[in-house]
Parts: C-alpha cells; structure tokens; sequence
C-alpha cells in the first residue's frame, strides 16, 4: 500500500470490473501502484436493474477512495467494464448520463473489453471470457476489434458456469435415472441438499435457482466438484465448454482476417478457476488452430485501469505498464 498523505488533484486512476455475479474495483497511481480496492455484488443492469447498479457503482468508488485517503478530486480518469453493456440503448443511456454528472472523465465499456486489456496489456490478440456468461473479444495489430458471444443465458452463454451449472443439473437426472452411469455428482448433490427423494431436486431448482441468474451460475462449483472427484460424464462436459468456446475464439479470429500477427488467446473469468480439467482440452483446441493459449497478464480490473491510463492520461501510460511489470518481477 502507497504513501497517501501527498496524492494531488489528477494522479490516480479508477477502475471497475463487473460481472454478472461480483464487481472488482481498484484505485491506482501512475507508477502502477494499487492504493486500494474492494468488491461488491456485480453490476449486470439487466439483471440488477439501473438504481442498484449505480448505487454499488458509487459504494465500490467511495470505499476505494476512503480507503487511500482521498475524493474524486484525486481521479485523472475512470473507467468501468459493465456487463451487457452496448446491448441495451435506453439502460445504457440511463447509466452513462449519471455516472457522467459524478466522473467527468469516464469510459463505460463492454465488461470484455476490460478482460481483453488486462489479459493482455493492450496488446493485440483474443480474450475469451467465461464467468456466468461466455464471451470472447479480439484486436489486430491494425486495431480492428471482433467480439462472438454474449447472447444472454436464455439464448447463449455455452461453456460459461451458468451454462455448465444448467447442464449439471441435467446430468444428475440422468445419472438419478441411470441414463448415464451414477458418479461423484450424484452423491455430491444428494448430499449438499439432503435429498431424501430425488424429485425433491424439482422443486429446489425452480423455486431457488432458477429465478436467480447469479445462483444459478453458483452451482457450477459443484459440477466442478465432480470433476476434480473424476466423475467421468462431468469431464466430458467440460470437453464440450471447451468446443463451446473455442467456437467463440475461431469466430474473432475470424472476423479479424486470420492475422498471423495477433494469435495470442488469453482468458479470464471464474469457469477458468476449475483449472486443467477445461484449460487443457481448451488449449489444444487452440493450439490446432495454430494459435496459442497463455495465462492472463493482468485481471480485468487491472485491464480498466489500463484502458482509463490510455483514454485520459495516455503520456502515463508507459509509467503505468512499467510500474505494473516491475511488481511483477
């Protein structure tokens, strides 16, 4: 944690990462150092609606300026990556003309456009996003952009968490029925919820679950359960999230012109938490398409404070990018 006592008008950045189920947001100096952060509930407006999103907007700011010892004074630029963002006009507009009248210096993006910035500092290549939605989205060294997914769980979303949660709870009827071979889920499901019968699982789902995107999104950590218990017919499911999003990889890469320049694919987003059992089917997808699979350079909220550096204090920004690889090294 930085020296706050002498920060001036101007010389910290803020940024947000948000998601369907958790906002991230962190305070930085231009030498890359992060004086505070925080995490709240996540800012999709579709799903939480305008007032909540903006009033989590303004908690998660005002905590991380509490803590470093400062006020909006302090702020060169922010930038927030919202999910949904872009898809719906008349909520966008709601959103962007308040947070406006609070941060003059503001950029609302595309939650993938944050993801893309940190994974890969700026840099030219793909960013494949799989949290409670999926999404990919990719630029060229000549700065064209692409982006595949983000259709909405009701129409989209394969190989997210609330995708596999979904297809987790198909495969335990199955295996209750014995259409598939009973495994680790099973037994991990009857017990977390006490299932005395297993058509008690009906009710549970559609009254509990179903009704809540986020919740819903949550029991992808019981799928993942299975899977690291090896229960067969649950790593199937991830080679298909793999299939899934590699579909997604192939479709930016393709509308980007197959640059032999740009081939780098990044990811980020919490189905990746599981590990192996989905990033290693993933990587040799990818790396049949001749492309290559790395780890991320940096988190999402990282990529908005990169993106806020480049839109208001670009002279900054090579201080920012150093300061950042040096607390790496």
């Amino acid at each position: 944690m930085s020296n706050t006592a002498d920060i001036k008008k101007g010389s910290l950045l803020l940024g947000m990462d948000g998601g369907g189920s958790k906002t991230a947001c962190a305070l930085m100096d231009f030498n890359g150092n992060i004086l505070a952060q925080t995490e709240g509930i996540g800012t999709n407006h579709r799903q939480h609606g305008v007032k909540k999103v903006l009033d989590t907007i303004s908690h998660l700011a005002g905590d991380c300026l509490e803590k470093a010892g400062t006020d909006e004074s302090a702020l060169a630029g922010v930038c927030i990556g919202m999910p949904s963002y872009g898809e719906h006009p008349e909520m966008d507009n709601q959103l962007a003309e308040h947070l406006h009248r609070v941060y003059p210096k503001l950029l609302i993006v595309n939650d993938v456009h944050v993801g893309w910035a940190g994974s890969l500092a700026l840099g030219s290549g793909i960013n494949l996003v799989s949290g409670t939605g999926s999404i990919a989205y990719g630029v060229n060294d000549k700065g064209l952009a692409a982006r595949s997914g983000g259709w909405s769980e009701s129409i989209g979303d394969e190989g997210s968490s609330y995708w596999m949660a979904v297809m987790g709870m198909q495969l335990f009827t199955k295996q209750s029925d014995f259409r598939e071979p009973r495994g680790p889920l099973y037994r991990i499901i009857k017990e977390k919820f006490s299932l005395e019968d297993d058509f008690e699982f009906i009710p549970l789902i559609e009254e509990q679950y179903l009704p809540f995107r986020d919740k819903v999104a949550s029991f992808h950590y019981l799928v993942a359960q299975a899977a690291g218990e090896g229960d067969g017919t649950v790593i199937a499911l991830y080679k298909k999230a793999a299939l899934e999003l590699m579909s997604l990889v192939r479709s930016v890469f393709e509308q980007l012109g197959r640059p032999d320049e740009s081939r780098r694919v990044s990811y980020s987003g919490g189905t990746f938490k599981v590990g192996g059992v989905l990033l290693e089917p993933l990587r040799e997808l990818i790396e049949k398409e001749g492309l290559t699979l790395q780890a991320p350079l940096y988190s999402p909220t990282i990529g908005a404070l990169l993106l806020a550096a480049k839109q208001f204090a670009e002279e900054q920004l090579d201080s920012v990018l150093t300061g950042l690889r040096n607390q790496q090294a």
